[in-house]
């Protein structure tokens, strides 16, 4: 902002400060603190829960009026009778709780893979296990329910006593991070809210021991492999942001948004999406590295690298000079030097600390909305570019050759970038630019828990 403008920092802040005390005050009245499970920790997921909250009550003076969206429901019991060669499930007791064992058939290998779903529980599973009963509701093309099982991780949706929902998704093999807490006030999803605080469309869809819950949209993309972004600003997810930004009343989709995209058709969980030529005007950028490490461990990774490399062109987001992956990520680890691709999950405590930087973040989204404070983004398109092209990977020919040698180059990349990475932390940076231009790699720290469903 200029000299010559004003805004009322203090007076915000102040605000969102007496909002953080009430919501303190709150909890800490409802608590004993003089519990023996009174760790870091307890003390960790204690915070969690009160950040989310705050993001909460400052995102909804912000979120849109929205139009409902439809519930399909499909009960357990139906569904497994409907799809008996895709489907079955039995009744089990684990530690005193009750499960419905679901399981779901890969089609192309013919092997089983069991989840377990609480019966007397408000929990249900977001994410891989959903969107593999969803495609074989859909009849979806077998390459995409073949690529969902086995699902990478296990992800839930859960209403209740922490310490329990604890005890409980862990006995269902999900991650600490992995849990994704309901409204406050609500003993399950409100489903519109739900299905507009996902990544995708593909994710408009949970399960639970009841059955199947999914909207129109999410049955789309598993019927035909098309997806798209869902950009609503939504309590409860605003602590994120959003992967799509409305310019003169065009829809963009924002490089987060680009990477989601990019992500579910690479590892054939999709088929194609819907993407505007102007797009190009924003680099996905840290992405491409975001990416490449999610990818690095896998048997896959050269082939992987091979299709994004693949969509990007099409995308307009491989200039002509690249001639190779390894081209675009020299420039994108280039422009964000501070990338480490050797850095370690957060343990409980550090989440927490993360969460708060997700935090200040919302707070400064949400001043420059408020009092109207420029963006500087500059944004023009020709009306060719405002016609929407279909991305895929039709055409793209696997060259194993090719996988190899990206895979044999990486420790050659790697040690490029570690020297990169060393020459940034040399430079003098002041507390607030770092904590601004470092945001981008929080957002890919945790990318897993920050609402990209595996």
């Amino acid at each position: 902002m200029s000299r010559n403008e004003s805004y009322p920092v203090n007076e915000y802040l102040s605000t969102q400060l007496d909002r953080a005390r009430t919501v303190i005050k709150s909890n800490l009245s409802k608590k004993n603190t003089g519990r023996s499970e009174f760790n870091p920790d307890f003390v960790a997921t204690m915070t969690e829960s009160l950040i989310v909250q705050l993001s909460t009550l400052m995102a909804s003076e912000f979120q849109p009026t929205v139009e409902g969206i439809s519930e399909n429901f499909i009960p357990m019991v139906e569904w497994v009778k409907a799809f008996p060669d895709s489907l079955r499930s039995a009744d089990i007791c684990i530690d005193g709780i009750d499960f419905v064992k679901l399981g779901m058939k890969n089609p192309l290998s013919g092997k089983w893979y069991d989840l377990l779903l609480p019966k007397n529980e408000r929990i249900w599973l977001k994410g891989g296990p959903p969107r593999a009963g969803i495609d074989i509701t859909a009849a979806s093309p077998i390459s995409m329910l073949s690529h969902e099982l086995p699902w990478n991780d296990v992800d839930a949706i859960a209403s209740g006593e922490g310490s329990r929902i604890r005890r409980i998704t862990r006995l269902m093999g999900v991650d600490p991070d992995g849990v994704e807490m309901v409204e406050p006030g609500n003993d399950k999803p409100d489903f519109t809210l739900y299905c507009l605080g996902r990544d995708t469309t593909q994710n408009q869809v949970y399960l639970g021991s009841d059955g199947l819950h999914y909207s129109d949209a999410a049955f789309y993309a598993a019927q035909t492999g098309e997806i798209r972004v869902v950009g609503q600003y939504i309590g409860g997810r605003a602590l994120y942001g959003v992967d799509v930004m409305n310019f003169a009343g065009v829809e963009m989709v924002k490089p987060r948004g680009m990477m989601r995209l990019v992500k579910a058709v690479v590892e054939g969980k999709a088929l194609c999406f819907d993407y505007l030529p102007g797009n190009s005007t924003m680099d996905m950028g840290i992405y491409w590295l975001v990416l490449s490490r999610k990818w690095l461990n896998r048997d896959t990774f050269g082939e992987y690298m091979q299709k994004m490399y693949y969509l990007g062109k099409q995308m307009g987001q491989v200039a002509d000079s690249e001639q190779d992956i390894y081209d675009v990520l020299a420039r994108a680890h280039g422009t964000y030097p501070f990338f480490d691709f050797e850095s370690t999950p957060m343990n409980e405590v550090g989440i927490a600390r993360w969460k708060a930087g997700k935090l200040i973040k919302q707070a400064d989204r949400e001043f420059g909305w408020k009092y109207r404070v420029p963006s500087g983004i500059r944004f023009s398109t020709l009306e060719e570019d405002l016609t929407s092209r279909k991305i895929s990977l039709k055409g793209f020919t696997s060259s194993p050759h090719h996988s190899a040698s990206i895979t044999n180059h990486w420790s050659i990349f790697l040690n490029e970038c570690r020297y990169r990475t060393q020459r940034f932390y040399q430079e003098n940076h002041d507390a607030v630019s770092r904590f601004f231009l470092k945001s981008d790699l929080e957002e890919s720290i945790l990318d897993q828990f920050d609402n990209t469903e595996d």
